[in-house]
This record gives structure tokens, C-alpha cells and sequence, in this order.
């Protein structure tokens, strides 16, 4: 919604600009309308989201798992990135990964990333332990998850560390301060050494 307003604002602006302009002249025969200016945003990512399902296709899990990936990208109506028709083809395309190839880690790890709660924490830990053979970056998602599920309980401060363990930049800060938390100050001072700068403040 923020994202949608913004949109607009901007919008506006450029009309204001464009009006302001004596070589712009033209735009004051057609009002700027920011209604139809947005209606002609969406019907425009509608179009770009339409053809791009296609080529994706289903068939093996990780074939299945792009299309479940790409479509989820449309379901975040905070940000204004959201497709009704998406819903629907998302919760299918769960449904189809839950059915065929739930025993692949990858789909197991993207499954649990769908989920919040205390069954999920649950399923999480369990990943954790069964999955210990697996690639780092799987097991970095799952700890990772398992801290965003509850990032305001202390006792997550131990999956940030297994995160930033693992390779988590952006899970550092909060492994160094649950460190700092138990008063093992040389090992939070030790793994900030060892992370690379970070990109933001």
C-alpha cells in the first residue's frame, strides 16, 4: 500500500514537471490522470507475469520449484507486487511440491519457509538436525528462518549464530549480540572479525 502511494506521488510529480515545460505543451490537451496511469501499471505486470509462467513449466522438482518461487514473487501486497490471479497458482503449485517431491531437501527447505508458528519452528528444528549432511546454504535457510520466526525470543538468538555460522552476513549482528548476551565477548568479537563490511549501516 506504502509502495502504491509512493507510485502515485511520483506520478504526480511528473505530470506537474511535464506541465511546467513550455516544449511540453502537448500534455495540458490530456490530463494526467494517476487512476489511469496505475490501472496501466498493473495491466502492464499482469501482462509481464502471464508471460513469463510459461517457460517455466512443471515437471521436475527443481522446474517446479522456480514456478513456485516466481509466483510467490507476486503475492507481497505491501510492496505493491501482487497478482490475484497468483494466489491460486501458488497455493497449486505448493500443493504439487507437497504430493511429488517432498522428500527433495531444496523443496523441504522452500516448503518450510512458507510456514510460521510453532509447528513450523517445530519442522525447522527437525531439518536442522536430519538434514546435518546437507549443503551449508540449506541448513543456513532453515536457521535463518527459524530466527525470523521469532526474532524477539532470546533463545533465537542461537539459530542467528548457526546462520551466521554458516555464512549469514546479514544474521552477524544479531549472533554477536545474543553472544554478548551470554558474555562471550572474545567469540561475538571473533565473528565480527571474520565478516565481511557490511553493505548498510
Amino acid at each position: 500500500m506504502l509502495a502504491r502511494s509512493f507510485l502515485k506521488a511520483c506520478m504526480t510529480l511528473c505530470a506537474v514537471f511535464a506541465l511546467s515545460r513550455p516544449d511540453l505543451a502537448w500534455a495540458a490537451a490530456e490530463p494526467f490522470n494517476v487512476d489511469r496511469a496505475m490501472a496501466g501499471f498493473v495491466a502492464g505486470q499482469q501482462e509481464a507475469f502471464e508471460a513469463q509462467i510459461e517457460p517455466l513449466g512443471t515437471g521436475d522438482a527443481a522446474s517446479t520449484l522456480r514456478r513456485c518461487t516466481y509466483l510467490g514473487n507476486f503475492l507481497d501486497d505491501e510492496s505493491a507486487v501482487w497478482i490475484e490471479s497468483a494466489e491460486s497458482l501458488h497455493t497449486d503449485c505448493i500443493t504439487e511440491l507437497q504430493a511429488r517431491f517432498a522428500s527433495e531437501p531444496e523443496v523441504q527447505v522452500f516448503l518450510l519457509e512458507q510456514e510460521w508458528g510453532e509447528e513450523a519452528r517445530i519442522k525447522g528444528e527437525a531439518l536442522l538436525k536430519e538434514g546435518a549432511s546437507w549443503d551449508r546454504a540449506l541448513r543456513r535457510r532453515v536457521a535463518a528462518h527459524l530466527y525470523w520466526m521469532d526474532s524477539n525470543d532470546r533463545s533465537s538468538g542461537r539459530f542467528a549464530l548457526f546462520a551466521a555460522e554458516l555464512g549469514s552476513d546479514d544474521l552477524v549482528d544479531e549472533a554477536a549480540t545474543f553472544l554478548a548476551g551470554q558474555r562471550k565477548y572474545v567469540e561475538a568479537a571473533a565473528l565480527l572479525a571474520k565478516t565481511d563490511p557490511a553493505e548498510n549501516v
